[in-house]
Order: C-alpha cells, then structure tokens, then sequence
C-alpha cells in the first residue's frame, strides 16, 4: 500500500493529486530550478500532492505526516521564486491555493479574517468597497497571505506601516501533532511562524489590520545625480519626518 492509499483510509474526502504528470507541476515555482539541483543533489518531485479543504483535513495530513516521518511542504502561489516551495526529499506538498476565502470583514475594527491561501488582490478589492485597504502587501497582489507570513519581509507601503508582522492580530496554525493553535504577535511563538516556511506548522488563517482608504494617491519620481544624493535625501527626510505632509489621512 503506497502512502497515497494510506493517507485516504484517513481522510477519504481530500482531494490527492499523485500522478507523474501533475506532480510535475509542484516540482517547481516561477523561478527556474538549476539542473544541477533536479539531476543530482534533490528529490523535488513530491511523492503526492493534496488539496485540504478545511482545516480537519489539513489536522489528518499533518498528524499522518508525523507518523510516516513524511516532509511537508506548504505551498501557496509558488510566486516567491526561491524554491521555498519546492521539494527536496519528495514528501507531500499541502497546496492551500484553493483555500482562500475572505472569512470576514469587520468595518468598525478595519480588520479581515482570512485563510491562508487568499490573494492580496482579493482581499484588497473587497476591503475597498467598504472604504477600507490594505496596510502594506507584497509586489505580487497575486501571492497568498500565508506566503509572504512564511516567508516574510517588506512590501509595498512598509516605509510608513512596518513589517508585515505589524499588521497581524492573530494567526491560527496547525502543528505537526494536528493540534489547532492561535497565536498573536504577544506570544513567544509567534516568531516560529514567520518566514520560517512552514518549518514548524501549516498557517491556515490570519486576521489582518486594515486602514481607511487614502483620499488620495500619486505616484512620484525622484531624479538624483549620484547614489549619494539619494541617500542624503532619505537621511534628511527620516530625520525631519514629513509624515504629516506625506500622509492625506494624518
């Protein structure tokens, strides 16, 4: 009995994706695997791929994986393009793009619950028709929330708004036990859920700050004869703080 058929007898209803072919299709992300990784350092095709559709499913994989003794790999969008995503002793890739449902949006906290595979795009455009936007978010509006949370780093607006982990009021993880946690950026373990990859457990849902949507935005270009120019204009602009007149909501 292979550990697609095993993991089945579990949960009956997840859907399994095992075929050579499709498999394929998680051997990679949007950047190129060099060939010395694929031929001879790396297993990077997964042994299956699975598709949770609810957190139970995500608890069954998990507390079978630990088991077995099988990797896991989270995967989102695969939009980083660093091979965070990509296998390297086969293992199973939990694929939570299809788990992306904006749960709810609280106008009078200017906060969004969400699942860990919703897209920033997605989320912006319903924010915005309550009034409501973004606080900062990646280059690509087409990643996952919990992506960029495992992978972690700056965005667009995080000049002015911080890090990504300054915007989140709570996570909920499943551990590799199956247990269901939620954790705030108060708790010690909030740190081992961010940019670690999925190391340490699977983010399956992420409640988001908000802000109103600004009254207005211009784009600017900035010319400067040498990088040192730049950089001494970015000195006296942080050391005068202009964020009042930079900011239509201050």
């Amino acid at each position: 009995m292979n550990i697609a058929e095993e993991l089945r007898k579990r949960a009956a209803d997840i859907k399994i994706i095992d075929s050579p072919e499709e498999k394929e299709m998680y051997s990679h992300d949007i950047g190129d695997v060099p060939a010395l990784m694929t031929k001879t350092l790396f297993e990077i095709q997964p042994d299956l791929v699975v598709q949770p559709k609810n957190v139970d499913e995500i608890k069954k994989v998990l507390i079978f994986a630990t088991e077995k003794k099988i990797p896991v790999i989270p995967r989102g969008a695969a939009s980083w393009g660093f091979g965070g995503v990509i296998p390297t002793k086969g293992g199973i890739v939990v694929d939570l793009s299809p788990f992306r449902e904006i749960l709810f949006l609280n106008k009078p906290q200017k906060s969004v619950t969400v699942q860990a595979g919703a897209r920033w795009g997605d989320i912006d455009i319903v924010a915005k028709k309550e009034g409501l936007c973004l606080m900062t978010y990646p280059s690509s509006k087409f990643s996952t929330v919990g992506g960029w949370l495992a992978t972690g780093g700056y965005g667009i607006n995080s000049f002015r708004y911080g890090h990504l982990t300054e915007q989140i009021i709570s996570m909920s993880v499943v551990l590799p036990s199956g247990e269901l946690r939620k954790i705030t950026p108060n708790d010690p373990e909030f740190e081992y859920f961010v940019g670690t990859e999925g190391e340490f457990g699977i983010i399956v849902e992420v409640n988001l700050k908000l802000r109103d949507v600004p009254e207005a935005s211009y784009p600017h270009l900035f010319y400067f004869p040498t990088d040192k120019a730049a950089f001494a204009f970015m000195q006296a602009f942080l050391e005068k703080d202009q964020a009042a007149e930079t900011r239509p909501n201050a």
